[in-house]
């Protein structure tokens, strides 16, 4: 799924459906990344009130922002207990001149840069199944 797609859908389980979430943010270990992990919580807990729905909704909107105008890659799962969780690894585009001599013929970049980085199916150098996957 998409990056931009699985932050609408989230958001639209916690307004549409009053689904509760937390959200944790800080640096990921690889330099330069910005982490997000976002927990849905099972359909049968608790429902979010107003006040922190309207919240969340918020920072869905600002990490959505932060996902258009910069690189972006997640990696979500579905666990057996019922919650959802999602990791999103953002960084900055890169410079111009290394887009230009990623463009070369022979020239491979492997960082997390252009368009298909969009999901994380076969990008290296994100921390995806690892204990990083699950700090913060």
């Amino acid at each position: 799924m998409p990056v931009l797609q699985r932050i609408d859908w989230l958001s639209s389980q916690l307004a549409g459906h009053g689904r509760a979430m937390h959200i944790a943010v800080g640096p990921a270990k690889a330099s330069g990344l910005l982490k997000f992990r976002i927990v849905l919580h099972s359909a049968n807990e608790q429902l979010a009130p107003g006040f922190v729905r309207q919240n969340l909704l918020q920072q869905l909107r600002s990490i959505r922002d932060l996902a258009v105008e910069n690189v972006a890659v997640d990696r979500g799962h579905k666990f057996s207990a019922g919650h959802s969780e999602v990791g999103k690894w953002i960084r900055p585009r890169m410079a111009s001149g290394r887009a230009e001599a990623a463009s070369k013929p022979g020239t491979h970049d492997h960082s997390l840069g252009g368009d298909q980085t969009k999901t994380c199916e076969g990008v290296r150098g994100v921390p995806l199944e690892s204990d990083e996957a699950h700090a913060l």
